[in-house]
Formats: C-alpha cells, structure tokens, sequence
C-alpha cells in the first residue's frame, strides 16, 4: 500500500467541524457525541438560515437549557452513595469492635427470637 503523500495528510480534517456531511452522520450513527453535536449545528444552520456561529451560540443556549435541573436527577445516585458510605464505615466497628459487636447483639439480635 503506498503511503500517504503530504497533500493527503494535509487535507485530513482534524475536527468535526471539518468533516463532510456524510463522515459526520457516520459517526454520529455509530455514537461519536461530538459529531452529534455537529450535526445538530448544522441542523440549526439550515433552519435558522443563520452562519455557523450564530448556530453555535444557538447550541450553546440549547444545551445550557438542557442541563438545567441536572441535580434533581442525581439526587438518587447522591443518595445511594451515602448510604453506601454510612453502612461500609459503619460495619468496620461491627466486625471489629467488640462492644460495638456484644451491644448490637444484645440489643437487636438476642432480644428478637422470631424463630422460637
């Protein structure tokens, strides 16, 4: 295979922003989130008739109106972090403390007989 001269090396696009139409909707379609973005650049371009940065700024608005709230949705894994943390630290001097061991046993195991 020859190898590639310096006309070729320099016609390479170095960013999505330099890729033709059909290389972007490939990588979109295979997930590339920067060529997503891309797309919908040029999307915004077509229906706003607008240049390319007056559609950037368009999407910078689009997703900042995206992110808004984003705390509400990871007050769950924030939650279940925590109690993750509470009960790994708490479970050290269950194991390893021996008061911590007999009044946790005399406290809630050994008072409830729920087998007989």
């Amino acid at each position: 295979m020859p190898k590639p001269t310096m006309e070729v090396a320099r016609a390479m696009p170095l960013g999505v922003q330099e890729m033709a139409n059909t290389e972007l909707i490939t990588l979109g379609a295979m997930g590339n989130s920067d060529a997503l973005k891309e797309i919908l650049k040029r999307h915004i371009m077509t229906v706003d008739n607008v240049s390319y940065d007056t559609a950037s700024a368009t999407f910078e608005v689009i997703a900042a109106k995206n992110r808004e709230g984003m705390w509400k949705l990871t007050i769950p894994y924030k939650v279940g972090m925590s109690v993750a943390l509470v009960a790994a630290f708490g479970s050290w001097p269950m194991v390893f403390d021996f008061g911590t061991v007999y009044w946790f046993n005399e406290g809630f195991v050994s008072k409830y007989k729920f087998l007989g």
